[in-house]
C-alpha cells in the first residue's frame, strides 16, 4: 500500500492498491490501482502490436467508463 500526494487540492493525500506485471507471453506491462476515496479503478496497458497505450478508468461523476488511446 502506498500513500501518494496528488496536485489536486480534493485528492491531496489518497491511498492507493498498486499492482504492476509483466507478462512475457504477451510482452505488455498492466497496472491496476484502486482509489477507495474516489472510488474508481484504474488500469494501463502498452500493446506492442497496436504500439499505443490504453487508459480505461470508472467515472463515477459520469457514471461510465472512459477509454483514452494514445499512439
Amino acid at each position: 500500500m502506498y500513500t501518494t500526494r496528488s496536485l489536486r487540492r480534493d485528492r491531496a493525500l489518497t491511498v492507493r492498491y498498486v499492482a504492476t506485471e509483466l507478462s512475457p507471453n504477451l510482452g505488455r506491462y498492466v497496472a491496476t490501482e484502486l482509489s477507495p476515496k474516489l472510488g474508481h479503478y484504474v488500469a494501463t496497458e502498452l500493446s506492442p502490436k497496436l504500439c499505443r497505450y490504453v487508459a480505461t478508468e470508472l467515472s463515477p461523476k459520469l457514471d461510465r467508463y472512459v477509454a483514452t488511446v494514445l499512439s
